[in-house]
């Protein structure tokens, strides 16, 4: 990092750089880079910091020397920010142009980020204690609520007569103080002189520290208004009228001496002998801000006012007004509005309701005029903002504010349509002992006109507004008194009529957020740092953290349990707690209110709908006034005879409506059980209930234990049933309003087939789920018995603390899966031969308008390149062990309970630590079998050797994919006595287990795959005639001396299940003939013998499932005489059929499938199939029928032989997809096809079953751009 200071470089201390840039990186240290990685990232923030260094300003910024420069340079701040713009201003901030970091006005320094615990005028302090600015000289600093008019000082006589002329008020100017740009001679023509003096009064009031570092200074502008400002040491740029005395300071480089003086000073003898009337009546309505005000003004004429200001001084600086309500029947936290208000973003509007420019709080205060409304929904901070524009008037440290004499801030709750004004002020305010009058209070307003402030809350909280308040909007051109008005939005328009500035205000920043948790929480900075992390990764909550209200509800649930991972359900739960309370008078009508609001929840969530009118309204008994009023209800448009109702967020709407589901679920009446059934019930689906209902049936469960049972025990029925897990069967919610379970229903729908969801890891995902809402119900001892039964014959990847409760549910798993992993590297696929592969091809050549069919790869494989990088950092810094899972609840079971399998998966780990030893063996003596998978784990065996050979007995199968094996652990895989299953995968046959392979007699499984096989073959025959009870051999080699005694040996195996044979140099394989039940798999080369596929042979495989035929050219003149056969196998479910088929026998696979012979098919791969033409393929298209489960179709072809389909055969295969319910893919590369044909497939797809997840794949991704075909005419 560097620091810029007064045009020279400064390179800190590299743990300061890491001090600033750990918030920026705290995501990243979340997930372990942070130690290992994180000088790459202080090395890539220095090299910025280099470049800032050369286009930065360097030294003093006149320009952002006023805090309101510095605000607005911050107006685009990300919300997601450590520090609020007021923070970052106040430090002596301002945001740079790219707005990567901020940078000090006086002495330049740049600062990238701060700390939770520390504010930017604090890292300022530390990284630059000689800043000028923050040893409090006089530096120019214009605070943001300073006034440019100064106090009056006695004019000497003597500088009158001196001062009067042009020429001695130019040499006054000779030390003007250079942080000022100002336009001296300008100054001078307009009648002022340089004083060169610092107003200083050593009076501090410790009320005000908090926004002055140095403390307030008092002083008079007339004999009432008082004005506080900071009091730097040094010489400040005022100026005096040699005529009127008239006093200005804070000078800035665009400011218009002659503006300045008609404003503040418009009586000036001096001023009028220059200017007209008009001309200064001209200057006067072009100044921003402040109309109608100069230092003229008195309260001489009103002095019954006097006593009056105080009072209300007194009254706004109670703890009563500062302090925002609080509810007696929960932990809430109180809010001192005096010392703890956050950055509220305000816009401004223009009479089209346009969105103008960005409005600050500073900035408001300045321009306060006439009628200001604000508005804005329930708990989005207009009331607290009144607030605290009345506390700031009455602690007398805000200038901007002392033009106004009496503020009177009333609130409209429980106010009565015919009462006045005196009366009402008196009695929200707390002044019955003061004798107030009507009469009294209107002849201020008439004398003070705008010096009198109204600041009106909670207007259009009901439909009445007294009749004095109406008649001071209505001659508000007359009596000219300045009120705000905060005004809910669906309000609004009764007062706009009225206004003349709108301001709404804005979401709710996540920095304002943190400012306010850290002033509450300010003894625990931890925890708000770890809030800011959790925030930064949930979408969830960044969607839900949009108003005070929130961020206070934050505070209320951390009183109650201070956890920065806070559930959205808690927070729903509190918000509508304290829309439910607000008003405690009507407390029983609001929970009448919420229940009705609960049925319109359930019915939008059941239909899809999160949009309301109405007549929804009226036909559930909502009254409208009091759920919008609430919070409870957004009403989003401002047309009054179509409105628009929803909720402030899409999941508040599932809680409302679980929370009323939960009721009716309860309920004492039959009716309301049978409607709570009713909506149960159509929750029957594996993706309704992890991704469209997920969080719904979470904020069901929450509120009553028995709710939670019979939710959790409808899900664990329909999950026995068929169908369950069916992606076809989905709800479809509103992606728009349902984001945080987009990705999660993608990657379910799109990413497996349907056939593939009941696999052991979705049953475990699922698992999971209902357990968490068995812990949230807290329900688990009468859940229990439902998942019991849920999990028996299950297998299950994963631990939940419910297995501590009840240890006895392992026993009654089929399996349970252990997964021990060290690092590892993602592995690119190798590309370096490809492009001489493609060029031994030739390139590719099309006409234009189909170039679209081709992908150049060298960006994607670079792009691809850069993504495994950046995950392999990840993976390098992951390791998962089995410390890290909490097996510790296997040491429960003790020998009460056994696991009847451990699949225990080892990857790239050749060691355990202790502690990981001693848990696998605590696992090993609750464990009746185990499966070990070892993957590039060489010498794991060997070095856990104690552990393993003390349990060998429990081990039933075996898979190695390793280099090779050492000795020792040969001998450890042999001397297991009970193995059943074994799966090795070498570059050659370990010699010890060549020698002893057939010392394992209970052996049934046995999978080989080795590249060097000499003469091992003669040991595995050996081996098969020892164990006739062989089920299962499946053996890849890529050469053979001879394969006939294997041949022999497979042919007394009576009881084989399974035989699958790869990559093989063979003659002679009529022995399938011998098995009649078989799932069998075979890929050859071009040579492999015809014989295979006789009638004989392929007739009688009922039972086959997988079939790959031989490719070839051999294959293609029998392929029409083998197809019928495939009627006779019912189980198929993969079929081959590659470089064999031409129009007659691809036009006989569609007739078979039609009559209805491969209903069980799931893939089908017709690849490179080129002697097909497009009137054989449109034939194949029009017939291909009855084959419910195809999910993938596969038929792509070389781009040297690429096929223009005609429009005909494209909408034969349109149609022919969506007869397919199931299909999930098709691959058509080297289908060379325009815009028209994906059109037609997108249109066809938006009615498809699988409309989510169907996927077309047609382009060529080549590493050679292809040759643009010139048309010819």
């Amino acid at each position: 990092m560097h620091k810029i200071v007064n045009g020279e470089n400064e390179i800190p201390r590299i743990k300061k750089i890491h001090h600033q840039l750990a918030q920026k990186y705290d995501r990243i240290k979340r997930i372990g880079l942070w130690l290992n990685q994180g000088s790459c990232y202080v090395q890539e923030e220095q090299e910025k910091f280099k470049e800032a260094q050369a286009r930065l300003h360097q030294g003093y910024n006149p320009k952002m020397r006023s805090e309101i420069s510095r605000l607005k340079s911050f107006e685009n701040l990300k919300s997601y920010s450590s520090c609020s713009p007021s923070e970052r201003a106040k430090g002596g901030f301002y945001c740079t142009e790219d707005g990567s970091y901020m940078q000090c006005f006086c002495c330049g320094f740049v600062l990238l980020g701060t700390p939770q615990d520390k504010t930017p005028y604090i890292c300022h302090q530390e990284f630059q204690p000689n800043c000028d600015f923050i040893k409090g000289l006089e530096v120019g600093n214009i605070p943001k609520y300073e006034v440019r008019v100064q106090q009056n000082i006695d004019i000497d006589l003597d500088k009158v007569q001196v001062y009067s002329i042009e020429e001695k008020r130019v040499e006054s100017y000779k030390d003007w103080p250079n942080y000022s740009k100002a336009d001296l001679i300008r100054l001078a023509r307009a009648g002022f002189y340089f004083t060169g003096k610092c107003l200083v009064i050593n009076v501090i009031m410790e009320g005000v520290k908090g926004d002055f570092p140095l403390g307030p200074c008092l002083f008079h502008i007339d004999s009432v208004m008082l004005v506080f400002f900071s009091p730097p040491v040094g010489v400040r740029d005022t100026v005096q009228c040699h005529c009127c005395g008239g006093t200005l300071s804070h000078w800035e480089q665009e400011d218009d001496p002659w503006k300045e003086h008609a404003k503040w000073f418009p009586e000036c003898e001096f001023l009028q002998s220059k200017k007209s009337w008009d001309e200064i009546a001209h200057l006067i309505k072009e100044y921003d801000g402040f109309t109608g005000i100069s230092v003229m003004y008195t309260l001489n004429s009103v002095a019954y006012s006097l006593y009056c200001l105080e009072i209300l001084r007194d009254v706004y600086n109670t703890s009563a007004f500062r302090n925002m309500a609080q509810f007696s029947d929960c932990a809430t936290v109180s809010i001192d509005l005096k010392h703890i208000f956050a950055w509220v973003p305000m816009v401004m509007k223009n009479i089209n309701n346009q969105l103008m420019q960005k409005v600050s709080l500073p900035i408001l205060l300045k321009n306060l005029s006439y009628i200001t409304m604000i508005e804005g929904a329930a708990g989005s901070g207009k009331s607290a903002l009144l607030r605290k524009i009345a506390i700031l008037w009455a602690s007398g440290h805000c200038p901007v504010l002392q033009r106004f004499k009496l503020v009177f801030y009333l609130s409209f709750t429980g106010l009565q349509k015919g009462q006045n004004l005196s009366d009402m002020i008196a009695k929200q305010l707390g002044m019955a002992q003061v004798c107030l009058s009507e009469e009294l209070i209107r002849e201020s307003i008439r004398k003070l006109n705008n010096q009198v402030l109204f600041l009106l809350d909670d207007c259009g909280v009901t439909d009445l507004i007294p009749h004095c308040i109406e008649d001071l909007m209505l001659q508000n051109h007359i009596n000219k008194v300045d009120m705000v008005i905060g005004i809910q939005t669906h309000r609004s328009a009764r007062v706009r009529q009225y206004a003349s500035r709108i301001l709404e205000m804005g979401p709710f920043p996540f920095y304002s957020t943190f400012y306010i948790l850290r002033k509450v929480f300010s003894h625990s900075i931890v925890l708000v740092e770890l809030f800011f992390v959790e925030l930064g990764l949930s979408l969830l909550l960044q969607q839900i953290l949009k108003t005070p209200r929130m961020a206070i509800i934050i505070c209320d649930l951390w009183i109650q349990n201070p956890n920065p991972r806070i559930e959205t359900r808690n927070i729903f739960e509190a918000y509508l707690h304290r829309c439910v309370r607000k008003y405690p008078y009507e407390t029983e009508k609001l929970e009448k209110l919420a229940s009705c609001l609960g049925d319109l929840a359930l019915e939008g969530v059941f239909s899809n709908r999160v949009d309301f009118d109405r007549a929804d309204l009226e036909q559930t008994g909502i009254d409208e006034n009091k759920a919008l009023c609430t919070g409870l209800l957004d009403k989003c448009t401002a047309q009054m005879l179509r409105p628009v109702y929803k909720f402030f967020h899409f999941h508040f709407q599932e809680f409302v409506a679980g929370r009323r589901l939960g009721e009716l679920l309860q309920s004492e009446s039959v009716e309301s059980q049978n409607k709570g059934l009713h909506y149960l019930k159509q929750m029957d689906t594996f993706l309704k209930v992890m991704c469209s209902y997920k969080l719904f049936l979470e904020y069901t469960c929450m509120f009553s234990p028995g709710v939670a049972v019979k939710i959790i025990s409808h899900i664990l029925s329909h999950a026995d049933k068929k169908g369950f897990y069916d992606s076809k069967n989905d709800s479809s919610k509103v992606s728009k309003n349902y984001l945080d379970v987009c990705l999660s229903q993608t990657l379910l729908t799109g990413l497996f087939p349907s056939t593939f969801l009941e696999d052991s890891a979705i049953f475990s995902n699922l698992l999971k789920y209902i357990l968490n809402l068995v812990y949230i119900a807290k329900s688990a001892d009468a859940a229990a018995p439902h998942i019991l039964k849920a999990l028996t014959g299950k297998s299950l990847c994963y631990l939940h603390h419910f297995f501590l409760d009840y240890p006895e549910a392992l026993s009654v798993l089929r399996e349970f899966k252990v997964n021990i992993k060290g690092e590892r590297m993602m592995k690119t696929l190798e590309y370096s031969g490809m492009e001489d592969t493609f060029s031994f091809l030739g390139r590719p050549v099309v006409n234009e308008e189909l170039s679209a069919a081709y992908a150049y790869t060298n960006s994607y494989i670079q792009e691809l390149k850069s993504k495994v990088g950046n995950i392999n950092k990840f993976l390098m810094n992951k390791k998962t062990g089995l410390s890290g899972q909490n097996l510790h609840i296997f040491s429960r079971m003790s020998n009460k309970y056994k696991i009847p399998m451990l699949n225990l998966e080892v990857g790239n780990t050749e060691q355990l630590e202790e502690d990981d030893l001693n848990t696998l063996l605590a696992i090993f003596a609750v464990t009746e079998q185990v499966k070990l998978t070892l993957e590039d784990s060489n010498g794991f065996l060997e070095s856990n050797q104690s552990a393993i050979n003390m349990y060998r007995g429990i081990f039933r199968e075996i898979t190695i994919f390793c280099h090779h094996l050492r000795r020792k652990e040969e001998e450890l895989i042999i001397s297991m006595p009970f193995l059943e299953s074994l799966q090795l995968t070498f570059t050659e046959v370990p010699g010890t287990m060549q020698k002893y392979i057939f010392n394992h007699p209970l052996l049934l499984y046995l999978f080989l795959e080795m590249i060097f096989f000499v003469c091992f073959f003669l040991i595995i025959a050996s081996f098969i005639q020892h164990f006739i009870k062989l089920k299962c051999f499946h053996l890849k080699c890529n050469w053979s001396v001879n394969f006939s005694p294997i041949v022999e040996s497979l042919a007394s195996c009576e009881d084989m299940e399974s035989l699958c044979i790869e990559d093989l140099d063979c003659y002679c394989l009529s022995f399938y003939s011998v098995y009649s039940s078989g799932k069998i798999s075979y890929s050859g080369h071009k040579s492999i013998a015809l014989s295979f596929f006789s009638v004989e042979v392929v007739g009688s495989l009922v039972y086959l499932e997988v079939l790959k035929f031989p490719q070839g050219d051999g294959m293609k003149s029998v392929s029409l005489s083998a197809i019928p056969q495939l009627q006779k196998l019912p189980n198929l479910k993969v079929l081959s059929m590659q470089i064999c088929l031409d129009d007659s026998s691809i036009y006989e696979l569609a007739k078979i499938a039609k009559e209805g012979h491969l209903q069980a098919l799931q893939q089908l791969n017709l690849n490179v199939n080129h002697d097909i033409t497009d009137s054989g393929w449109r034939s194949f298209f029009l017939n291909l029928d009855k084959v419910p489960h195809l999910a993938t179709l596969l038929v792509s072809r070389m781009y040297t032989h690429n096929l223009k389909p005609s429009a005909s055969t494209m909408m034969a295969f349109v149609q022919c997809a969506s007869r397919l319910p199931s299909l999930l893919t098709v691959n058509m590369s080297g289908w060379l096809l325009d815009t028209e044909d994906v059109q037609l497939f997108e249109t066809m797809k938006k009615e498809h079953p699988q409309a989510k997840c169907l996927s077309l794949n047609w382009k060529w991704l080549v590493p050679v751009l292809p040759i643009i075909k010139e048309d010819t005419f």
